[in-house]
């Protein structure tokens, strides 16, 4: 019987009698089509068994030559890996490196195929449509140092970021005022994703401590200038701001660190931090947000600012500086404002006339604002310019601990500067 007239038969309405049907489908009588169908019925349920019973002898079959070959693992000095082991290739498949990757248990994110060799082992045939192969496949990984951005990659950032609903929020500032004072808010060397230890480093911290004490800074300095208006704040992260800078958790440059987080994690955090921050700081004036490239995160911190500068696309009262310059200038009426994560002291004079020099001839009041030391430092002053080293609010690493860049307390320090006059007033903010 055709396939068609088997089908039309299988599924004929109650209303078609089978002499209806013989002469629809040019049967000789009703037992005539009636009894072919049956006989084809009959056919294809015995073929199923046929079929199923086929399938887990393959499947067993599969499982023996797994069984037979003796697969192995070997971890090398210099952090690769040599995977020796059986996998199945369809005739179809693409035998890519991130294929190779996978059939062999690898993160292609995490890691480069370096060397790989594949050896027929045992032909199968699977469901008589597509041959899969058995390969005997031998393949060298090694980490990759740095973050390669892929399309899973993004959109896994942003599907996480999409759990999050950080849906744009409209505030009001309500105490701006044209009035010639702007309010300069750092977190730096903030760290997040940073596991330290009292037992390792005599301070214990954490991206849960970390949160912690982002909010409480935040809210501190809320409350210090409280009904105090501003032109404007100048909100400035980078600096440190993350821990690790890649998939392998080093920094950008490779060096190991001690992370209590995975990557996504910390990268997801990083950005409910600095867009609540905003949020809260807006609610007293406009907010300009400046990025200050670091060496523990270059690369991740590009990315989380232009997840905020997206996020504060359309409101008029936030600017986001994701610019890559190492040195960052800032003019505020007749004051200048350098920001860098570090410079040789002995350049600052000539790094900001030279860098910014459209600017040093209107200005009367100059400085410089650091971080990466990991204290609160003023340095002599060069002419008329000033130079200030931030401290943090974050606990510290075995490396800091080893360097001595440790601080007795955890604190940022915020400062009120006059558009004329310069710094006016220096907060400190302990956490």
């Amino acid at each position: 019987m055709k396939q068609r007239i088997f089908e039309y038969c299988l599924n004929k309405n109650k209303d078609e009698s089978w002499e209806i049907l013989s002469k629809k489908f040019g049967y000789s009588s009703k037992d005539a089509i009636r009894s072919a169908f049956r006989r084809e019925k009959i056919k294809r349920k015995i073929q199923e068994i046929y079929d199923e019973d086929r399938k887990e002898e393959l499947e067993e079959e599969g499982a023996y030559a797994h069984h037979q070959y003796g697969e192995s693992i070997e971890y090398h000095k210099d952090g690769s890996i040599t995977s020796d082991k059986l996998i199945e290739i369809c005739n179809a498949q693409e035998k890519t490196p991130e294929f190779l990757l996978k059939a062999h248990g690898f993160d292609s994110n995490k890691w480069n195929l370096v060397y790989a060799r594949n050896n027929l082992w045992h032909g199968l045939q699977k469901g008589g449509v597509d041959r899969t192969i058995l390969y005997q496949s031998k393949i060298t990984v090694a980490p990759k140092k740095q973050l390669e951005w892929s399309t899973e990659l993004v959109d896994r950032l942003f599907e996480s970021l999409k759990i999050k609903n950080l849906s744009p929020i409209k505030i009001k500032p309500n105490f701006y005022s044209p009035n010639n004072k702007v309010l300069v808010v750092p977190i730096a060397d903030f760290h997040l994703g940073l596991k330290a230890t009292q037992a390792s480093t005599g301070n214990e911290y954490n991206i849960e401590i970390a949160e912690l004490s982002f909010n409480d800074a935040i809210a501190q300095i809320k409350e210090r200038v409280a009904n105090q208006r501003f032109q404007e704040i100048v909100f400035v992260v980078g600096n440190d701001f993350l821990n690790f800078d890649n998939l392998s958790g080093t920094t950008t440059a490779g060096t190991a660190q001690d992370n209590d987080s995975f990557w996504f994690e910390m990268f997801d955090k990083a950005i409910e931090l600095i867009i609540s921050g905003t949020l809260s700081l807006l609610e007293i004036s406009k907010v300009k947000i400046i990025n200050v490239v670091s060496n523990h995160d270059h690369q991740s911190m590009y990315g989380v600012m232009k997840a905020i500068q997206y996020y504060f696309k359309d409101n008029k009262d936030v600017t986001v500086d994701i610019s890559q310059l190492p040195r960052k200038y800032y003019r505020f009426n007749k004051v200048l404002l350098g920001f860098s994560h570090d410079i040789v002291i002995k350049n600052a004079l000539s790094l900001m006339t030279t860098e910014s020099k459209e600017n040093w001839s209107f200005c009367n009041k100059y400085y410089w604002f650091l971080a990466h030391l990991h204290r609160a430092m003023q340095y002599d002053n060069q002419g008329s310019l000033e130079i200030i080293r931030w401290p943090t609010i974050s606990g510290f690493s075995r490396w800091s601990a080893s360097k001595g860049y440790v601080q007795n307390d955890q604190r940022t320090q915020v400062f009120i500067i006059d558009g004329e006059l310069g710094i006016l007033d220096a907060l400190n903010i302990f956490v």
